[in-house]
């Protein structure tokens, strides 16, 4: 929890890849609001995804939330190299 709360990026450069960011729609601790500025961090998209549940929705059902993380990285095409 501490590196979690205590790590700062150094970098500012957004990255060449698309973003999909997920949380659990009753999450307490994370906001849809908290969130958006993913979205800055990508050239390429950012999307969200919300699952049943709240801060700890993975465990509440794995299966749904790995099934989004391979929907996620098969149906975009690697960004072409500059």
């Amino acid at each position: 929890m501490g590196l979690h709360e205590s790590y700062r990026p150094t970098g500012t450069k957004p990255l060449p890849v698309p973003i999909t960011v997920f949380r659990g729609a009753k999450d307490h601790l994370v906001s849809a609001e908290d969130c958006r500025p993913w979205a800055d961090l990508s050239t390429e998209g950012c999307s969200w995804l919300e699952f049943e549940g709240g801060h700890m929705y993975l465990a509440e059902d794995p299966v749904s939330v790995l099934n989004a993380m391979a929907d996620s990285v098969a149906v975009r095409p690697l960004p072409e190299r500059p």
